[in-house]
């Protein structure tokens, strides 16, 4: 399965983890079966926390995306001959 995934959330951070919404969140079957589990196991809470934590960094990865590609459209302007 390759390298073990690490927690970003608070009380769990640089722990390993389970990555499960992360591998579940492009596949709602997947996803639905990971929520069942978790009400099934009383596991809610954590998967609360781990999902915040997920949707906060995609956010933020995603800003600096946009801000990234809006510096990269602004050229710079051309420098004047005669001033």
């Amino acid at each position: 399965m390759g390298g073990a995934p690490y927690c970003v959330s608070g009380a769990n951070r640089g722990a390993k983890c389970c990555g499960q919404m992360r591998n579940a969140t492009s596949r709602p079957k997947a996803a639905a079966r990971v929520i069942w589990k978790a009400i099934v196991n009383r596991d809610v809470p954590r998967l609360y926390t781990e999902a915040k934590a997920f949707l906060k960094l995609r956010s933020q990865r995603n800003r600096m995306v946009k801000e990234a590609r809006s510096r990269q459209a602004d050229p710079p302007a051309p420098v004047g001959a005669g001033a």
